[in-house]
């Protein structure tokens, strides 16, 4: 099976053209024979680095200051109610992602991955999903564990589902699930793939702490990870890349990159693996900034803070 992973040069908040150049960069790696494209996290949304958008500051910094007081929830609620009638938030997944689903039955045998917000019932999660060659969803995947400035939006899901896919058993983990034991939990239950959309490889730090942790389990799994990069940047100094038992590949610039996967070469451990899990909740830059944009600006996770977590675990 060939996985392609892919960096996005989206535009921030234009959901139509977004999912415009999703279905054409999917068309184009399948064209180039890749059997599964993995999309990266929001790309519906889109990102940019340096002009942010000043709502979403202001939102963002207004939820923050009240996360404590007892209108908290009224405004959750208020902020949720515009995302969803701006469509940054979908409503119905297979409306959605139409675009995408008529690509992806273009192309017999082929499937689409990915993950944005979708509302079900009165939560709304930041949803994975698996597109397959009849243009059906044949697997959703809520993100276990939003990352801090996302608790604002998006609920936390509750499990890891799983699918089998031209012979790997594949899961969705969504950005920060990695690094809170998900991994280890994917391996107990025997998954070969994991799909990662993703946003936070934009740093080093993070993008070498992700690669870390997948490389230490490679001999056990496949992974997978597609990012969005700022559309007013060339590239990023993080990136997208697949690792596994003979593979450590990196993507830095907008476009894809094809790998072939062999099942074979997988090893299964002979005993549960511990769970490891990086603890950010202390990290000075919890629930200190205004916005999505300004966090990725003065982003505070650094390269010693993953230093010092690795010393802790030792």
């Amino acid at each position: 099976m060939k996985l392609a992973i892919t960096i996005l040069k989206q535009k921030e908040l234009d959901i139509k053209h977004n999912m415009e150049n999703a279905a054409r960069v999917a068309s184009n790696a399948f064209e180039d024979d890749a059997d599964i494209v993995l999309l990266p996290e929001y790309f519906n949304i889109g990102l940019k680095a340096r002009e942010h958008n000043r709502s979403l500051e202001i939102s963002t910094w207004i939820l923050n200051k009240s996360y404590s007081r007892s209108y908290y929830p009224f405004i959750k609620n208020i902020t949720r109610r515009i995302a969803i009638s701006k469509n940054y938030i979908a409503k119905d997944l297979k409306e959605y992602l139409k675009p995408l689903r008529e690509k992806a039955q273009s192309y017999s045998g082929k499937y689409i991955a990915g993950s944005l917000p979708l509302k079900e019932h009165k939560n709304i999660y930041n949803t994975g999903f698996i597109i397959d060659d009849q243009g059906d969803i044949i697997i959703k995947q809520g993100k276990m564990h939003p990352y801090d400035y996302e608790h604002h939006i998006v609920d936390q899901y509750d499990r890891l589902n799983t699918i089998s896919i031209k012979g790997f058993k594949t899961a969705i983990m969504i950005c920060w699930d990695p690094f809170e034991g998900e991994l280890e939990n994917g391996i107990n239950k025997k998954v070969q793939l994991v799909l990662s959309p993703t946003i936070f490889p934009i740093y080093s730090s993070a993008l070498h702490y992700s690669q870390q942790r997948a490389q230490h389990l490679r001999k056990y799994l496949y992974f997978g990870c597609s990012t969005l990069i700022p559309e007013d940047l060339p590239k990023i100094p993080g990136g997208a890349f697949i690792t596994g038992p003979d593979i450590n590949s990196l993507l830095h610039e907008e476009g894809y990159l094809i790998e072939k996967l062999n099942a074979e070469k997988l090893k299964k451990p002979d005993h549960k693996l511990k769970k490891i899990i990086l603890d950010y909740n202390e990290n000075p830059h919890y629930l200190s900034y205004r916005s999505l944009s300004e966090a990725f600006r003065h982003h505070e996770f650094t390269q010693k803070s993953i230093k010092d977590h690795e010393k802790e675990k030792e």
